[in-house]
C-alpha cells in the first residue's frame, strides 16, 4: 500500500521526509566500523569524483584505474560542461587528469573504460561537427583514434561497438542521456527510426542498423516513446544483451533482448514486464534482476534454452548492480533504504559465502537523476572492489581491498 501511495506524495515533501532517517543513520554510522572502515578514497583533487557505470572495466591488468572528476555541485542538472577524465596509476601516489569530456551524466559518466591495457576510451562531444563521438587515447591523453558515433558497449576484442541515441535518452530517460547538444528538435529525435547501430571500431563505420520497427513487430506494439539501453556484450563478443523499454496504457514495460551478431537475429529472452540490471555469467547465461513467476528477483536466463532458474549461490532479494570478472566472485550493491543506508556485498561462489564489505549513508539530496549508486566493479585480479560513495553532499570514488 505504501509503495503505491508514494506516487501521490509531492517530491519536495518526499525529500523532507527522508531527513529524520538520514540523521539517525548518520549518527549511528559514527559508532559502527562498517560505515567508516574499508573504503580508500582515490582522488585527483576534484570536489566530486566517480567511476561511472557498473559494467565498464575501469581497472586494467596493471592495477591502474580510471575515474571522472568535476567541481560542479554534486546535484547540478543537467550535467553539462567539462568532465575530467582521471587516471590513477598503480604504485603512484597522485592521480592525474588526462582529458576532458563534454558528453556525460552522473550515472554512467562518459562511458569511460579501458580499451586495452594501455589505451583508454570514452564518449565526447565534437564541437566542430556538432555530434557526439567516441575517443581512444593513450595514458598521456593523446588521441589515438576518433569514431564519429558515441558508444554504449564495446566487445572484448575492441573491434565492435554499439551506438544508440543519447539525445533520445536525454528526453525519455534523463539519467542516461547527454546534454551538450540542443534538444529543441524533440520531434525529430523521437522519430529517428534507428534503435541502435553496430560499429566497426577499426574503420569507424556503422555496418548494421537495427530499427525500432523490427522490435515493435516482435511484440505487436506501436508505442510512441520506446527506447533501448543497458547494452553488454557476451564475453566472446558473439552476442549483445540489452533492454527494450516502452509504455503501453501508462504502464512501463521492459523486455530482455539478445542480438546474435553472427545470425543477425533477435531473441526475446525475457518476455515478462520488468527487467533491470544484469551481467553475463558466461557466453550463454545471464544473471538478471527481473520478473520471474510474478515476483521480482535475481535469476539466471540461459540464452540457448530460455531456461530460467534461481542460482545456487546467494543473491540479494532486491535490485542491484551485479558485476563479476572470472565468476568466482560476484559483487552487488543496494539502493539506499528509507533510513538512507546502503550496502556493498561480495559473494564467493566457490566457498558459498557472502560478506558485506562496506556501508554508506546517503544525503537526502542524492535522489532520482542525482542519486549516488555504488556501481561496484572488481579489479582484474579480484583483489579489490572499486565503488562510488556519497560523502556528505559530495560524490567520492574509492577502492575496498578484499
Amino acid at each position: 500500500m505504501i509503495h503505491k501511495l508514494r506516487f501521490l506524495i509531492p517530491d519536495a515533501l518526499k525529500q523532507r521526509l527522508l531527513y529524520p532517517g538520514y540523521f539517525w543513520s548518520f549518527i549511528q554510522s559514527k559508532f559502527e566500523k562498517a560505515f567508516s572502515g574499508g573504503t580508500e578514497i582515490i582522488s585527483a583533487g576534484y570536489k566530486n569524483e566517480f567511476g561511472g557505470y557498473f559494467n565498464l572495466p575501469i581497472g586494467n591488468a596493471s592495477g591502474d584505474v580510471l575515474f571522472h572528476g568535476s567541481d560542479q555541485d554534486a546535484c547540478s542538472w543537467p550535467p553539462k560542461g567539462a568532465l575530467a577524465i582521471c587516471l590513477s596509476e598503480h604504485g603512484k601516489k597522485d592521480a592525474r587528469t588526462i582529458a576532458f569530456s563534454h558528453a556525460w551524466n552522473w550515472q554512467q559518466g562518459a562511458f569511460l573504460r579501458w580499451y586495452s591495457d594501455d589505451l583508454i576510451c570514452f564518449n565526447d562531444f565534437d564541437g566542430d561537427k556538432g555530434t557526439y563521438c567516441f575517443k581512444i587515447i593513450d595514458k598521456l591523453g593523446s588521441v589515438v583514434r576518433q569514431v564519429d558515433y558515441p558508444l554504449g558497449a564495446v566487445d572484448s576484442s575492441g573491434n565492435v561497438g554499439v551506438s544508440y541515441s543519447f539525445e533520445r535518452l536525454a528526453i525519455l530517460r534523463k539519467d542516461y542521456g547527454y546534454f551538450a547538444k540542443d534538444l529543441s528538435n524533440e520531434k525529430e529525435i523521437l522519430t529517428d527510426p534507428i534503435a541502435f547501430r553496430l560499429v566497426d571500431l577499426q574503420s569507424g563505420d556503422s555496418f548494421q542498423s537495427i530499427f525500432f520497427d523490427e522490435l515493435r513487430k516482435l511484440f505487436g506494439i506501436h508505442p510512441e516513446n520506446d527506447k533501448v539501453n543497458h547494452f553488454e556484450f557476451s564475453p566472446d563478443g558473439k552476442k549483445v544483451a540489452y533492454l527494450y523499454r516502452y509504455w503501453v496504457d501508462q504502464v512501463k514495460i521492459t523486455k530482455m533482448m539478445v542480438f546474435d551478431l553472427e545470425k543477425k537475429s533477435h531473441t526475446v529472452i525475457g518476455d515478462e514486464r520488468f527487467y533491470s540490471h544484469f551481467c553475463w555469467m558466461d557466453n550463454e547465461q545471464i544473471l538478471v534482476f527481473g520478473q520471474l513467476e510474478r515476483e521480482n528477483k535475481f535469476f539466471i536466463i540461459d540464452c540457448r534454452t530460455s531456461r530460467k532458474f534461481v542460482p545456487d549461490f546467494f543473491v540479494p532479494p532486491h535490485d542491484s548492480h551485479p558485476s563479476k570478472k572470472t565468476g568466482r566472485l560476484v559483487v552487488f550493491d543496494s539502493y539506499p533504504s528509507f533510513f538512507r543506508k546502503s550496502n556493498v556485498l561480495v559473494v564467493n561462489r566457490e566457498k558459498g559465502t557472502s560478506m558485506s564489505i562496506g556501508k554508506s549513508v546517503h544525503h537526502p539530496t542524492f535522489r532520482g537523476v542525482n542519486r549516488v549508486d555504488h556501481h561496484p566493479r572488481l579489479s582484474e585480479d579480484e583483489q579489490r572492489v572499486y565503488i562510488d560513495v556519497p560523502q556528505g553532499r559530495e560524490r567520492k570514488f574509492g577502492v575496498i581491498h578484499l
